[in-house]
């Protein structure tokens, strides 16, 4: 959810040094295994006003085999920024909206700007070329019923549809409760059961790499203390971080259950919907540990 009200980071946003940024990209491109790149991590990707430089500068680096995409609240997803975007290359831009009817945006957002990101959606749908336009629900306590009509909706329209479950970022969400919803319907129920099989513990630090603004490096998306660094791209190359016995000590806790031994996992709600989360207490391989 955009904002999550009790993580609101005071002051000004912080953007990354133009040389940091080059150097994180370089690294990127020597790797050769990278799918997906999202120029932004905790903040809203929109403030930067050389978002579109960004883009660019990604695209022409990392080659078009790269999906690079954005998540915003859609606020300042102007026409004039959205052909910014078209022009540096975007491959989808995802959009948090998060309600079907506006006053129930306006509880959930704390903003009446529904009217304007939803011209702003529509706006960029009816541009030709255009990039992937996704629209987000985040299912939560204050939206319970609006789902189809959403879908319905937006998907009249040509864009793809999100839909995911309000997170507590690994323990620092004191709301969580008030905002999640019960329980899983059965189709959710089934879901899960079906993606436990596959993947019975968090994926997340298995595919991905979380970088902030200054070039440290936190252990997934969720961690907004954040409470662990588990490495420094702007003194280590990537290949050192995402090899490295920090990423690799949670790893191996994930994949043993013994999520209560991770300072960043231990209380993180994501972690907890896989089958292995949680489960006790595994022994640690000295090879493993800190």
């Amino acid at each position: 959810m955009c904002p999550y009200s009790s993580l609101d980071k005071p002051g000004r946003p912080n953007y990354m040094d133009d040389v940091l940024y080059a150097h994180i990209l370089n690294e990127l491109k020597k790797a050769g295994t990278v799918r997906y790149f999202t120029p932004m991590l905790q903040d809203e990707p929109l403030v930067d006003k050389d978002i579109h430089k960004r883009i660019e500068k990604a695209r022409t680096t990392l080659g078009n085999a790269v999906s690079i995409y954005l998540v915003t609240n859609g606020r300042l997803l102007t026409p004039e920024k959205a052909d910014g975007l078209i022009r540096a290359g975007i491959d989808l831009v995802s959009v948090s909206i998060d309600a079907f009817h506006e006053h129930t945006y306006e509880t959930i957002h704390r903003s009446r700007s529904y009217s304007r990101v939803a011209e702003n959606v529509r706006s960029l749908l009816r541009r030709t070329p255009r990039p992937r336009v996704e629209v987000r629900f985040l299912k939560q306590h204050d939206n319970i019923g609006e789902e189809r009509a959403f879908a319905r909706y937006w998907k009249s329209l040509g864009a793809d549809l999100l839909f995911h479950h309000v997170v507590n970022r690994a323990g620092t969400l004191p709301v969580f409760e008030s905002l999640k919803r019960g329980k899983r319907n059965l189709k959710e129920r089934l879901f899960y059961m079906v993606r436990n099989q596959v993947a019975p513990f968090c994926p997340l630090p298995f595919y991905s790499l979380n970088i902030l603004w200054n070039g440290e490096v936190i252990v997934c998306c969720n961690d907004w203390g954040p409470r662990e660094i588990i490495g420094d791209l702007s003194t280590q190359s990537l290949s050192e971080i995402w090899r490295g016995r920090a990423i690799n000590h949670h790893r191996y806790l994930l994949s043993q259950g013994a999520n209560k031994k991770s300072p960043v996992c231990r209380d993180c709600s994501y972690g907890y919907n896989y089958t292995k989360a949680g489960k006790g207490y595994a022994p640690i391989p000295a090879e493993a540990k800190m």
